[in-house]
């Protein structure tokens, strides 16, 4: 791959990209092919460098599109280019909006928009491409179909994310240099943007993460996903933009702990068409069971559920019994193996069937995925989830 300098590029798209990008960023936007993939560890500061480069599209002339996943992530972004405007304002290169919103600008009369996958048909776009965390969007392929057309008109496609398993375009796409030879590839997992100059504290990483959500978020492994109960697949069917107000019947499940895992709450509102939507979540680390006894109280007395299950086994049991003899509508549960395959199973069930919704929290789709089935040896079936400083998937189990 190419590196040299580009001869349009003023002094201070210059200093940027010579003076202040990583190397593995300032390899990114020197790479001019027309379609290129990145494959990247998490928190490197690519979101900052693809919208570097959308600006830099539209300082040629071409319109850019950015497609993510959810409306926070494309508000998010486009964020990311406008600081990237202001910066060149600010030293003096001319950037003359013409209009400028959360979603969408001109510049000089040249669009730019920040869309979600799922307002995206193809039609009417023209433009340079720019696909962030191409690997976690629903229905990709029929994205990637849609809007691979685009680029037959001399646009370039630029695909970035970190890997999300196997069963995906974005996969399939880095993988398969046979099939899908125009790519320029470029792979950046934390140890290379690390030698490249990234300051970051990978220890504290380690700690927050189980063996497999590191090897996968930060050094860019595609794990199989044969050993999660809930495959990604499914997991990103359930995200979607939670309304302010959704009417219908709360149901609130409560997992406790008290130092090694954290206490979790999660309130679940019921609609009239039988859809799950997860209305609000709290999560408790290193609280007195006063204190948390005094939070999920003020939870009970402002969302009024019909029914509230609470983990009263083990360290959970006295705070259990309390609440239980305080709202008639609170019931204590121990969670034993087949308490535990009973919610796990339903859990999953409601999930391929579409009828739960979850916004867009990585942490919380994390914890989801490290749920693992487990056989005993005497085939007797169990779920469990690998233990991290951030806790024992109890948010998942709440």
């Amino acid at each position: 791959m190419p590196v040299k300098k580009l001869h349009y590029i003023d002094k201070v798209l210059n200093d940027i990209i010579y003076n202040q990008l990583f190397e593995y960023q300032r390899k990114w936007i020197l790479d001019n092919s027309q379609y290129k993939i990145c494959c990247k560890s998490r928190q490197i500061g690519m979101s900052f460098t693809v919208a570097l480069e959308g600006l830099i599209d539209v300082m040629r002339g071409e319109p850019v599109y950015f497609v993510s996943r959810s409306e926070r992530q494309s508000v998010h972004l486009l964020d990311k280019f406008y600081t990237w405007a202001d910066y060149f304002s600010a030293a003096g290169v001319s950037i003359p909006f013409t209009a400028r919103t959360k979603t969408d600008c001109k510049i000089n009369g040249v669009d730019v928009k920040s869309l979600t996958s799922n307002a995206v048909t193809g039609e009417g776009f023209t433009g340079n491409l720019i696909l962030d965390e191409f690997a976690l969007h629903q229905e990709d392929e029929q994205l990637y179909k849609s809007l691979f057309p685009i680029t037959t008109q001399g646009y370039k496609l630029r695909i970035i994310s970190r890997p999300y398993g196997q069963s995906n375009m974005f996969h399939r796409i880095f993988n398969s240099e046979h099939k899908y030879k125009g790519f320029s590839r470029h792979l950046i997992d934390v140890h290379q943007a690390i030698k490249d100059g990234l300051k970051i504290n990978l220890d504290s990483i380690r700690e927050n993460f189980d063996e497999e959500g590191f090897r996968e978020n930060f050094l860019c492994e595609f794990l199989d996903e044969k050993t999660s109960y809930f495959p990604y697949s499914i997991i990103t069917k359930a995200i979607a933009e939670i309304p302010k107000v959704v009417n219908g019947e709360k149901f609130i499940g409560i997992d406790i702990g008290r130092t090694n895992d954290l206490t979790s709450i999660m309130v679940l509102t019921k609609t009239e068409d039988d859809i799950f939507y997860l209305t609000h979540q709290e999560v408790l680390k290193n609280c007195t069971f006063v204190e948390q006894k005094q939070v999920i109280s003020t939870i009970l007395e402002c969302e009024k559920p019909k029914r509230v299950y609470i983990d009263k086994g083990g360290i959970g049991y006295q705070l259990g019994e309390d609440l239980e003899r305080e709202y008639s509508f609170v019931k204590g549960v121990h969670f034993n193996p087949t308490f535990k395959t009973q919610i796990v199973t339903n859990l999953k069930k409601v999930l391929e069937q579409e009828r739960i919704k979850i916004s867009d929290d990585q942490d919380l789709i994390d914890q989801i995925h490290s749920v693992k089935k487990t056989v005993s040896k005497n085939n007797t079936i169990g779920f469990d989830a690998e233990r991290t400083s951030k806790g024992h998937s109890d948010s998942a189990f709440a």
